[in-house]
């Protein structure tokens, strides 16, 4: 398993590379109406993440009310395979909301998500 996710790491670090300036394609949700780009579309399907679109999706279309315009995510996994996914309004702001997670596969490190205007992209699309 470790051997696997550290390829998908690499494969995953790898597309976020390619994934600049934008995105052609956007996704909505059928059921929470929550977008996001093309670039977080392969990232949730290398990774078997959909999980993490539709975690934050809840939170940004349910609990930021009135909605707030510009979010910085991360999604930190630890060694041990648990993960914690914050939020907050700019680099240097408290968090605004925190969830963990006991275990996950998603590759270990540090990954960070924008939400501009209700629309999930990669750092990179920005």
């Amino acid at each position: 398993m470790e051997a696997d996710l550290v390829k998908i790491g690499n494969e995953l670090r790898l597309h976020i590379s390619q994934c600049y300036g934008g995105s052609e394609h956007f996704y909505r949700n059928k059921y929470t109406g929550f977008v996001n780009t093309g670039g977080v579309e392969q990232l949730a399907y290398i990774a078997k993440a959909h999980w993490l679109v539709s975690d934050v999706g809840g939170v940004v279309m349910t609990l930021f009310k009135p909605p707030i315009e510009f979010q910085i995510w991360e999604l930190a996994v630890g060694d041990d395979h648990s993960a914690t996914l914050t939020c907050r309004v700019d680099r240097d702001a408290p968090t605004i909301y925190r969830q963990t997670y006991s275990f996950t596969t998603f590759p270990l490190g540090d990954w960070k998500f924008y939400v501009v205007d209700g629309v999930m992209m990669l750092e990179s699309e920005y």
